[in-house]
């Protein structure tokens, strides 16, 4: 990524300069309508590839490993 990489216009250039024909996001991505709004005006479709499930969670799933993990090795 470039040096200077937090705003619209950063984002929109980074769009512009690859033209990827797609932008793969999840339903709960952050600031989804921005990402809509950037891949419009850049002419990239934006496709959500994952559906959001609310009893799948990573941070959950991370904390069951941890405490495995400090069970094993202490």
């Amino acid at each position: 990524l470039p040096d200077r990489f937090d705003t619209q216009a950063d984002y929109r250039k980074l769009l512009v300069d690859l033209k990827p024909d797609v932008y793969a996001v999840s339903e709960n991505s952050p600031f989804l309508e921005n990402k809509e709004k950037l891949c419009r005006e850049a002419g990239v479709d934006l496709r959500v590839v994952h559906r959001y499930n609310p009893e799948y969670s990573t941070s959950a799933l991370i904390r069951r490993i941890s405490g495995a993990c400090e069970k094993i090795y202490w």
